[in-house]
């Protein structure tokens, strides 16, 4: 009799081990919770990449009153940040000197009368120019329109491509990647340019994705670009 029982109690704790193993198998190679675990380590990659990457872009339009002989003028813009540098063209798009002091813009003519100007500020533009002080004349000048967005920098894709090449498993953390995943990117300019970390895959199944993105190039050049972000 107590054979008997025994024999009952191991065909039991056999049929739940099996029932565990079968469970541990579902939940942790079931194509859905990896469905799950590509989508959200493809979108962390992007995320973290974007964020690291991006820097604000400030655009104001402003109708010129400028008599002939007026060699430079001044606009004040007290509302954008100290620590943007400016960037200012012509209705035709041709580049004006122009340097930032504090709050003022100076910019240095030839001037065309009552041209509209597009003044853009960032804190990556590279601007060199050496003008002098002027009075800021409100005469001279009529903000017409502003507008902000959101761009990618190459100077600081190149800082995170040297992040990825000297502690990939730092930046992994950072962008909260599971530690199986991998992960690389490449950022491609239509001139056939691009900028690209990736590490060494070898046999792996990929999975990718992409955003059309807005780049400032270290020229001051804005551009489009594509933005690859790849996983596995």
């Amino acid at each position: 009799m107590n054979k008997r029982g025994v024999g009952h109690l191991e065909i039991i704790l056999a049929f739940v081990l099996f029932v565990a193993a079968v469970f541990f198998a579902l939940y942790f190679f079931s194509p859905v919770d990896q469905s799950r675990l590509i989508d959200s380590s493809l979108q962390y990659a992007k995320n973290g990449i974007i964020k690291n990457t991006t820097v604000g872009l400030i655009i104001y339009t402003a109708k010129l009153n400028v008599s002939a002989g007026v060699s430079a003028i001044a606009i004040n813009f007290s509302s954008v940040p100290l620590n943007m540098n400016v960037k200012v063209t012509n209705s035709q798009g041709i580049l004006i000197n122009s340097t930032k002091s504090g709050s003022a813009v100076y910019l240095q003519g030839p001037f065309q009368g009552n041209d509209f100007i597009t003044i853009m500020f960032c804190e990556d533009f590279n601007n060199t120019f050496m003008i002098n002080p002027v009075q800021v004349n409100t005469n001279y000048y009529q903000i017409a329109s502003t507008n902000s967005e959101s761009i990618i920098s190459e100077k600081r894709i190149l800082e995170l491509k040297e992040a990825y090449e000297q502690d990939y498993p730092y930046l992994k953390k950072k962008f909260n990647l599971p530690g199986r995943i991998n992960f690389g990117f490449s950022l491609d300019f239509p001139n056939l340019d691009k900028i690209k970390s990736e590490k060494e895959i070898s046999g792996q199944e990929v999975y990718s994705d992409n955003k059309e993105v807005k780049v400032l190039r270290l020229n001051n050049d804005i551009v489009s670009a594509t933005l690859y972000v790849k996983i596995w």
